[in-house]
């Protein structure tokens, strides 16, 4: 490697790592917090309660067989749980009409 293809640490951060880049992993963090602490809960409170979701789950031991919903978990047993796909379909897909709606608004 020649003298001039040399990149040391300061001019890596300069080069590669630009405020917009951690601003925007602040701005994730942020919005992670506000998704996981204050929307999600009161989507569970209100209108997607997890317990409406958990009816789709079916739980299976280690030869196949289905086991009733009502028993101790232990690390030979399977649990299928299509009902929190869909919630979190639900959620992505309000996410996008809300995302779409924005954008012809701003758009104007």
């Amino acid at each position: 490697m020649s003298e001039d293809t040399k990149m040391n640490f300061s001019s890596f951060v300069i080069s590669y790592v630009s405020l917009s880049v951690i601003a925007g992993l602040f701005s994730f963090r942020l919005l992670n917090s506000f998704l996981d602490n204050i929307v999600l809960p009161l989507l569970d409170l209100s209108l997607l309660p997890d317990r409406k979701f958990h009816k789709l789950s079916k739980t299976y031991d280690y030869k196949k067989n289905e086991i009733p919903s009502g028993f101790e978990d232990n690390k030979y047993t399977y649990v299928v749980r299509p009902g929190f796909f869909i919630k979190e379909l639900i959620i992505w897909c309000f996410m996008m009409i809300t995302l779409y709606f924005l954008y012809k608004i701003s758009k104007k």
